[in-house]
């Protein structure tokens, strides 16, 4: 499927009070899943023996996406106990030349209620994200080592609402597999600075015939398996691929996060005044 700084320390304990107090779970970089969670792609392919892993997650990330997208989400937590929470929100996303932005908005419930979220992507520069607390009256960056909190008590951190460069990681092809009946590359990621992701290596396993990610595993500091992304529902809609239903599972803290698309159009209209701070704050 940002702008000025503050002091984010300040506002820490109520930001985490409203926004992380439903779930504290470190977390992708989804790259794998960004546009909150449209995976649209639409690329010609090369032969299989002239790829390399950097080539296909390049093909990959270069695909033909929509020039702006208007999805409605339903997002259902469960804990390991089968308990589940839901959350409804909107998205609007758009393209700024070679940079993506995207804003989120909350529905339900009403804890929850007009919480806004904006991400900014800046080429050659640091991720902008700011969060809107209706309780608070105002848009709040957030900073860079708070993005590995919990993206609403979801299974999804802030950071993995970034887009991630190939360059930035070193990829191996580690062969292929099928997954549903779909012959898939199966590649290695790890990040060339360390620092610079929360996880050791990402597994993706990407269809040969249409270059879309479909699963992805995420493995933790220790090196131990953390996430598992699974795309459950794979639709063409209009020219683009997109996942209808993905699951992010914690497997070390047994809990899932089920996102579904209720509702997307594509490629209409969305004023670039969407995507401020200014709108994050509209009722």
């Amino acid at each position: 499927m940002n702008p000025k700084s503050f002091n984010f320390v300040a506002t820490k304990s109520r930001i985490n009070g409203r926004i992380m107090r439903t779930g504290k779970e470190k977390g992708i970089t989804i790259a794998v899943f960004t546009g909150l969670f449209l995976l649209a792609f639409s690329v010609s392919l090369a032969s299989a023996a002239e790829l390399t892993g950097e080539e296909i997650i390049k093909k990959a990330r270069d695909r033909e996406t929509p020039q702006t997208s208007y999805t409605k989400i339903k997002m259902t937590l469960i804990n390991k106990k089968g308990g589940t929470r839901l959350r409804e929100m909107l998205i609007w996303g758009k393209k700024f030349g070679k940079a993506t932005r995207s804003v989120t908005r909350f529905l339900s419930p009403p804890d929850v209620r007009d919480t806004g979220f904006l991400y900014r992507e800046v080429p050659g520069g640091k991720d902008e994200q700011f969060v809107y607390l209706p309780s608070l009256q105002q848009a709040r960056r957030i900073a860079v080592e708070e993005r590995t909190s919990s993206f609403m008590g979801s299974d999804f951190t802030y950071q993995d609402m970034e887009r991630r460069e190939p360059e930035e990681d070193t990829h191996t092809l580690l062969g292929e597999e099928d997954i549903k009946g779909n012959a898939c590359y199966r590649i290695e990621s790890k990040a060339k600075d360390p620092e610079s992701s929360p996880y050791s290596k990402v597994i993706h396993w990407i269809r040969k015939d249409i270059l879309v990610p479909v699963k992805a595993d995420f493995y933790d500091r220790h090196d131990q398996l953390q996430k598992q992304l699974n795309v459950e529902n794979l639709e063409k809609v209009e020219k683009y691929w997109i996942s209808k239903k993905s699951v992010m599972e914690d497997v070390q803290k047994k809990h899932k996060t089920v996102m579904e698309m209720v509702e997307i159009k594509f490629d209409q209209p969305i004023p670039d005044d969407h995507f401020t701070e200014r709108f994050l704050q509209k009722p």
